[in-house]
């Protein structure tokens, strides 16, 4: 549900964002607007994934450690290696966790259980923890958009461009840029 509201969002926004920044824009310019917002957007969503992850790999293992270690284990009793904190993929393949499960004496296979339960949930309060700190950036931004000037959308009035060869005559919006 979450993963709709989040599409949701973006897919109303990014039309919302162009359109602005070309009404704000000359004619000349739209191009190099339109490809400014597309690079700071690509930009913007490498960084904050890799700086995200990077928080998830710093802080899933802390979790997995505090979690397995409010389930009181028998002294005896190791983590399993699907249980790698390096390989979050491992916790939901059916084939690795059956393998896991497989080379476990009978009594073991519930504590084995009980443990990828709460590797699982450290999992997710990682992540939820993750998407209040997105949720966080995503208010200064909105924030931020708050205060940018108030720019009239462009009327849908095709003008006229000028042949080639032709030197362009300057919009009557744009008094100085014949000067320079």
């Amino acid at each position: 549900m979450a993963i709709i509201i989040v599409g949701a969002g973006l897919g109303i926004t990014f039309p919302l964002y162009i359109n602005a920044v070309q009404s704000a824009l000359p004619a000349r310019f739209l191009g190099v607007g339109t490809s400014q917002i597309q690079f700071w957007r690509n930009i913007g969503g490498t960084v904050s994934s890799a700086v995200l992850g990077s928080l998830l790999a710093l802080r899933l293992p802390g979790a997995i450690q505090a979690q397995v270690a409010s389930l009181h284990l028998p002294a005896g009793f190791s983590l399993p290696s699907t249980a790698s904190p390096s390989n979050p993929n491992a916790l939901f393949d059916p084939a690795a966790i059956a393998a896991a499960k497989a080379t476990l004496p009978p009594q073991a296979i519930p504590i084995f259980d009980q443990v990828m339960h709460a590797i699982r949930e450290a999992l997710a309060l990682t992540l939820h923890d993750l998407f209040i700190l997105a949720v966080g950036l995503v208010a200064l931004a909105l924030i931020a958009s708050l205060f940018m000037p108030d720019v009239p959308l462009r009327a849908r009035v095709r003008q006229a461009q000028p042949a080639f060869g032709e030197v362009p005559v300057p919009d009557a919006a744009e008094p100085d840029a014949a000067m320079g």
